[in-house]
């Protein structure tokens, strides 16, 4: 605008890219007008290869190259609009760009290899408006004063691409045409998806609308398969116009005549795996055009239809004598039947039931009887039937009786016979014939008069005339009948134009990857100004910046509040930890430019670095770096002087307080060669460096300092903040507890020992150095990792170190063996079971504990549950879901709840669980048994409750156990909080948790250390009781000091030790008391080969001088420059750079960079 208030921006990347914003706010002119001309392929522009002015004046580079920038050229706002959608260039982004031209633009130089971007007063920016500008209109551009400002280094600069998954509304409209005769559905939507499908089925009818069936072949369009019943088919780009470009269509054509009714679907982005639907869950449904109703004509049919009449007949039939059933006709098995006359053909049937007992009949009768008959008769009525029945019963009456049953002999077929009626007199004489046959024989004497039979003679009497019966019956019959019939007329399709006959639009939500552009610039003032940071970020929202500071000697995850003269006007503290930002939006129409936002912030003295993410603002969205924050390193701050210089005036007051009371030490043991803190200026010269003295002391035989008084009389707690948790400890004095060597003339060889020969304790003999015998990138060794530590068994125990870390032994997902997954494999990446009991017996023989590293927090699954999560474990554990605590978030656990801190890559294991504590207590034996572990390195102990692991101590008895409790400082904005105690006391409280029968690492030391080296402020290094400030301070005798480990150091570099201070750290640790740590790489790679001999001497002296676990420390120097303390009255060190001398009772035993020991003469 021309009233000087607003923002323009042009310019262009080397392929086109738009690459600079320029910002005017409050009236104060900020213009940022870069346009680089256009360089060959492959080369840098835009502060690479050269920037130019809009007044066609180029400017110089602002990072030294070799290559040559382009003539002057002025692009016009169609060709930068072109070259913004090519999206060609060398790959960066458009915020990058922008970072590597810098936002604070007027001219810029080169000077010394140094690009900086000056400010200089009266220095013009012209801004180019219109879309037809050319050369000649420079003269007429508006001119903008930029401000003077200090001329800045760019130390840092870096483009990143935020993937986000949002939810997303989309367009889809469904389109129904017809020509008469065909159908076409044009299905279309705006979603940006590289595999869209359609899936899809046809409703038949009307009342069945919302079925799904197979549509048939000829309906399906190209790119479409068939599946479970239904079709899917590819969306395509739209090539109907260049207004639909960018869309997605989908086309079914079909023929009206087949009568579907509708077209329903749903949406499936394959990519993505999603299923897209009506706003409600439901399909979509599309009514297909219909064919038009058909016409119907009458017709008049003539038909013989046949049908049935009832009629009435009348029969005459004879009357039937009633004549009374004989009694024995019941019992008897005789039977007449008269079946129907179609099967008989009129003949009577007779069936008579067989008699086991029967004897067989004459030849004669049964022939007869027995005898198919030769002509068959109907009988002609039931008088006939009657006749015969009575004579069959006469025949009856006239044998019963007799030896000789004639029932018998009729009896003997099991099938009815048939006897016809011309038969019966045939039968009539063969009864008779029987009848003499049977009568008994002539005998001497008198004769019994035989039974007589009487057979009832058949009287015919008058045959009654027929009596007339009227029945009725069906009679078929057929007629001719007139019937109406209605007939459709063939459907007649006229083929016209295509025309529209529905248009139905829908809004479908979906969950879209959009990648977002944040850059980051970070530029210094060279002569120690301060440095500044801007953020962009191309995000379509309202930003807040959610920020906070790495502080000096902090982690690289510690989130810390930013001191308040460095957050911007209305800048907000989150939750005491983080600063919200809200950032300046940025607009434009001119050429197509995306939402811009931005913020400046100055940081003064930089920290190591700034961690942010972005937040909408009044809104729940966020932007963060995949899943991480945003890490933007910070420059070195300056060193600090060697007068006391504290951030703070509590920090004064401490460092001050610290550095009397450490003076009044020294006076009270009579080093009155140590001087006031105030003559630091007059101290005598330190002496020579890198001097070694040869000091010749009797070696001390080992003694057991471990005692349960011992450890009582240890712990000093300071009172516990009110956000400590954990059982208290009560505070007591410490008693001294110095060994002191007996006088010997010449030094006493000292046998060599064994490791089993130690006094068990969870801290060895309490005179045990060390070693982490491996770095991150140990698993990759081509060759065994074990048997190169084997090979140095003789050197490990030479040097002085009593035990050794060795690395997770087990099968793991991870190369590095951290993610466990079956625990008794133990082939790893680091060699062979055997290989790894071949090495733990080499060390034992050179005197050396191995420390088995078991990582019982976490443990990974072998296959997925039910559920589909990764909660099936295999191997000789195979645990389920109840092994997994219950409110793990992500592996659906259901064991109980976690008493610890989540380890969020892998199921963490509940150790509540009665039978996974007995597996991991038998796993614990069987490793010291079977491979020969001495104690245990416990891994991620933040994860569970420290009981536990008292558990699995007393269960294994280890000659020595150290656990990783590893958790931030206390800082305040931008550096480390002097007090510590919060921190060293949640430390002490997992020790005591865990009954004191394992030591911990003493981070709240290491921590203090980073401080003291990055920042100078070596009084830190003295609580305010006079005693160390860490663990070792408080329980010697279970921390164990570190510089350096796999995690902090090698090529992880989560917390890496100030580079160059690596000897002073060790000079600390392994004077003082403790169990000291030696990090691998510092002792055997090759890159780190100047601390080798350095650290072997400071071991040899700790030995020879007698300190321990529990030696006492007399700090007698603690200033900002200078710290100095006596152990057990035997040995005086020194570190930092502040002048410091001993007197005449100690002598020099090593010496070098910001160090020096001294040991009595």
């Amino acid at each position: 605008m021309l009233d000087g208030r607003a923002t323009s921006s042009v310019g262009c990347s080397t392929a086109g890219v738009l690459t600079s914003s320029a910002m005017l706010a409050g009236g104060t002119s900020r213009a940022q007008s870069r346009l680089s001309s256009p360089t060959p392929q492959g080369t840098r522009g835009s502060g690479a290869g050269g920037r130019q002015r809009l007044d066609g004046k180029a400017s110089s580079s602002s990072r030294p190259s070799s290559r040559s920038s382009s003539p002057a050229r002025v692009f016009d706002a169609r060709v930068m609009a072109t070259a913004y959608r090519s999206g060609a260039g060398d790959g960066r982004s458009r915020a990058a760009t922008r970072m590597r031209a810098g936002p604070w633009v007027g001219t810029s130089t080169t000077a010394g290899g140094n690009s900086r971007h000056l400010r200089g007063a009266g220095v013009k920016t012209r801004v180019l408006f219109g879309n037809d500008a050319s050369a000649a209109d420079i003269d007429d551009a508006i001119e903008l004063e930029a401000p003077a400002s200090v001329a800045k280094e760019c130390f840092y600069e870096e483009s990143y691409a935020a993937t986000q998954r949002v939810r997303v509304a989309n367009k889809l409209t469904m389109k129904v045409e017809t020509n008469g005769v065909r159908y076409r559905v044009s299905v279309e939507t705006d979603l940006a998806s590289e595999h869209l499908l359609l899936h899809w089925g046809v409703a038949p009818t009307k009342e069945h609308w919302d079925q799904w069936m197979t549509p048939a072949e000829n309906i399906r369009p190209p790119l479409t398969t068939e599946t479970v019943g239904v079709c899917q088919t590819m969306f395509t780009q739209s090539q109907t116009g260049r207004m639909d470009e960018g869309k997605l269509n989908c086309v079914i054509e079909g023929n009206i005549i087949d009568g579907d009714y509708a077209i329903n679907f749903v949406l499936f982005d394959k990519k993505l795996e999603q299923w897209l639907h009506q706003e409600k869950g439901g399909f979509f449904h599309v009514p297909l055009p219909q064919p038009p109703a058909p016409e119907f004509v009458t017709t008049t049919l003539s038909v013989v239809e046949e049908y049935e009449e009832e009629v009435e007949e009348i029969v005459y039939e004879e009357e039937e004598e009633d004549k009374p059933p004989t009694p024995a006709m019941a019992e008897d098995a005789v039977t007449v039947t008269t079946p129907d006359a179609d099967e008989t053909d009129g003949a009577v049937m007779f069936s008579f039931d067989e008699d086991e007992d029967a004897t067989p009949s004459p030849d004669g009768l049964t022939s007869r009887v027995m005898a198919p008959p030769v002509d068959p008769q109907p009988l002609a009525d039931k008088t006939d039937l009657g006749v015969f029945a009575s004579g069959i019963q006469a025949m009856k009456k006239l044998l019963r009786g007799s030896t000789f049953d004639v029932e018998e002999v009729l009896a003997i077929s099991e099938t009815p016979t048939l006897i016809p009626l011309s038969a019966m007199d045939d039968v009539q004489a063969t009864i008779e014939e029987k009848e003499e046959e049977i009568m008994p024989p002539v005998m001497n004497g008198p004769i019994e008069e035989p039974p007589v039979f009487e057979i009832e003679p058949v009287v015919e009497g008058p045959v009654a005339p027929p009596q007339p019966k009227t029945i009725k019956k069906m009679v078929k019959k057929s007629r001719t009948i007139q019937r109406e019939v209605r007939e459709a007329l063939p459907v007649k399709l006229v083929e016209g134009s295509w025309v529209i006959t529905n248009t139905i639009e829908e809004v479908v939500h979906n969950e879209k990857e959009v990648q977002y552009t944040i850059g980051a610039l970070v530029e210094k003032d060279p002569k120690g100004g301060g440095v500044r940071l801007r953020v962009e970020a191309e995000v379509p929202w309202n930003l807040v910046l959610h920020w906070g500071i790495v502080p000096r000697g902090a982690r690289a995850d510690v989130w810390s509040l930013p001191p308040e003269s460095w957050r911007p006007m209305g800048s907000s503290v989150y939750k005491d930890k983080a600063c919200e930002t809200p950032m300046k939006r940025f607009e434009s129409s001119l050429y197509g430019l995306s939402t811009l936002n931005y913020v400046e912030l100055e940081l003064g003295n930089a920290p190591t670095a700034v961690r942010f993410v972005l937040k909408e603002a009044n809104g729940t969205r966020w932007v963060d770096h995949n899943g991480d924050d945003f890490v933007i390193p910070m420059p070195e701050a300056s060193a600090a002087s060697s007068t006391l210089d504290a951030k703070s005036q509590q920090d004064m007051r401490d460092a001050t307080d610290v550095a009397m009371a450490a003076v009044a030490r020294a006076a009270e043991m009579n080093l009155n060669s140590i001087v006031e803190v105030a003559d630091v200026a007059v101290l005598e010269p330190e002496v020579e460096k890198d001097v070694e003295v040869e000091v010749e002391v009797a070696p001390k035989p080992e003694i057991s300092i471990m005692d349960d008084e011992d450890d009582e009389e240890e712990i000093v707690v300071a009172k516990a903040a009110p956000v400590i948790e954990g059982p208290e400890l009560v505070e007591v004095d410490q008693a001294p507890d110095v060994v002191v060597a007996p006088p010997t003339p010449e030094p006493v060889p000292v046998p060599v020992k064994t490791a089993s020969s130690r006094v068990t304790s969870a801290v060895g003999n309490g005179r045990e150095v060390l070693l982490q015998g491996f770095n991150w990138e140990s698993s990759k060794s081509p060759s065994s990792w074990y048997a190169n530590v084997e090979n140095l068994a003789d050197t490990i125990g030479r040097i002085g170190f009593t035990v050794i870390w060795l690395p997770p032994p087990t099968d793991s997902v991870s190369l590095e063996g951290y993610m466990p997954r079956d625990y008794y494999d133990l082939n790893s990446r680091y060699g062979t079971v055997d290989e790894l009991k071949s090495l733990i017996k080499a060390l034992r023989r050179n005197g050396v504990m191995s420390l088995g590293d078991a990582v019982l927090n976490h443990r990974c699954a072998h296959s997925q549950g039910p559920e589909g999560l990764w909660n099936q474990f295999g191997g000789k554990l195979a645990w389920d879901a109840r092994a997994i605590v219950a409110d793990d978030p992500n592996f659906g656990g259901k064991g109980s709840p976690s008493d610890g801190d989540f380890f969020h890559a892998a199921p963490n294991v509940d150790h509540s669980q009665s039978f996974v504590k007995a597996d991991l207590e038998e796993w614990m034996q069987w490793l010291q048994k079977e491979v020969g572990y001495d104690g245990w390195r416990l891994d991620y102990v933040r994860g569970f409750w420290g009981g536990h692991v008292k558990d699995y101590m007393e269960a294994t008895q280890p000659g020595f156990a150290v656990g990783e409790f590893w958790d931030a400082l206390d800082y305040k904005y931008d550096a480390p909080e002097y007090n510590q105690d919060a921190h060293r006391q949640r430390i002490v409280n997992w020790i005591n948790a865990a009954g004191g029968l394992a030591g911990a690492f003493d981070v709240t030391t290491k921590g203090i250390l980073h401080a003291v080296f990055e920042r100078q402020e070596y009084w830190r290094l003295s609580d305010k009781a006079g005693k160390p400030p860490g663990v070792m301070g408080w329980w010697p005798s279970r921390a164990v000091t570190f510089v350096e480990n796999h995690d902090t150091g090698s090529t992880q570099g989560h917390w890496r030790f100030p580079r160059g201070k690596e000897l002073q750290g060790y000079a600390y640790i392994l004077t003082h008391p403790g169990t000291p740590t030696v990090f691998w790489d510092h002792i055997f790679d090759n890159n780190w080969g100047h601390l080798h001999e350095p650290i072997e001497r400071m071991i040899s002296i700790r030995k020879e001088s007698g300190v321990h676990c529990r030696s006492t420390v007399s700090i007698v120097r603690c200033e900002q420059s200078v710290y100095a303390a006596v152990i057990d009255d035997n040995l005086l060190m020194k570190i930092g750079p502040g002048e410091f001398h001993a007197d005449g009772a100690w002598k020099v035993a090593l010496s070098g960079q910001d160090f020096c020991i001294w040991t009595k003469k």
